[in-house]
């Protein structure tokens, strides 16, 4: 019935949970943390990348030939007719958050694992393949599994977060 935030306010910041203790650099100084691989942010760093290495791709013309229109959706949109680069961006954000929610689960044991920030908005096409790959990788019995769904106020959970926490100390 409490927001968990440890003994000292600062727990439970998912987002700098280390995925690839070898990875890319995060914004707070750490390398691998899950914020850098499935921010909305990193997502569309991911995907100019990926645009530079293959001219070929449906993304571009999304973005009418120009990198500084590439958004979170871009890769989306493409994927919708076909284009297997975007899928190859959105099959590696999927296999990385994987990861940090397979630990939550399997560290915490939750009732449901919310997924929030801009990225929820693309719901099912995230949460399916999100599921399969959690599933069979996290402990529990069918009927009693940690239920994965798009944070109900998606990327607004933040800042209400933050509000019901400030509540929470005020009783």
């Amino acid at each position: 019935g409490k927001i968990f935030d440890g003994f000292n306010g600062f727990a439970a910041e998912m987002g700098h949970m280390v995925i690839n203790f070898e990875g890319r650099e995060c914004g707070c100084g750490k390398r691998g943390c899950l914020e850098a691989y499935c921010s909305a942010p990193a997502f569309v760093k991911e995907t100019k990348r990926i645009m530079r290495l293959y001219p070929e791709t449906l993304m571009w013309k999304e973005v009418d030939g120009d990198l500084e229109r590439v958004r979170g959706k871009t890769a989306f949109k493409a994927l919708e007719n076909g284009d297997k680069y975007a899928k190859l961006i959105i099959d590696n954000f999927v296999d990385f958050l994987a990861v940090a929610v397979e630990n939550v689960i399997n560290t915490f044991q939750p009732d449901v694992v919310s997924i929030g920030g801009g990225m929820s908005r693309e719901g099912e096409v995230i949460l399916k393949p999100l599921r399969e790959r959690v599933y069979h990788k996290t402990f529990g019995i069918d009927g009693m599994r940690t239920k994965i769904t798009a944070a109900e106020f998606k990327n607004d959970a933040g800042i209400i977060g933050a509000a019901l926490l400030g509540l929470q100390y005020e009783k």
